[in-house]
């Protein structure tokens, strides 16, 4: 069975999916946005793995994983543009979660 729908409909349609999807994925190069899966079993990894009590301070700490992320997905240095592209997609989109994970385990440390 075949619909007809008008353009505003459509359009009235897509922007309801992009709300119900919640993501500001649209604002991602598709260089990055098609290794997203990857990115995130390796940040839940490297979360279980990483001892946020080993880091000055929570921004060091998701630094780190930041940086261990983009060492192993990526083939960049500090002398490359994108690095620093990359560095701040990553930090706006795992960035308060990196942050909030230290603060909770590190409360529940010195508990």
């Amino acid at each position: 069975m075949k619909y007809i729908i008008t353009e505003d409909q459509h359009n009235d349609l897509i922007g309801m999916l992009k709300l119900m999807s919640n993501n500001d994925d649209d604002n991602i190069p598709s260089w990055v946005r098609r290794r997203i899966p990857s990115i995130e079993e390796n940040i839940e990894h490297y979360i279980t793995q990483e001892d946020p009590m080993d880091y000055d301070d929570e921004f060091d700490y998701a630094g780190h994983i930041i940086d261990r992320i983009i060492e192993d997905f990526f083939d960049l240095n500090e002398e490359d543009e994108k690095y620093y592209e990359l560095q701040d997609i990553l930090k706006e989109r795992y960035g308060e979660r990196l942050i909030g994970e230290y603060i909770l385990r590190v409360s529940n440390d010195e508990n």
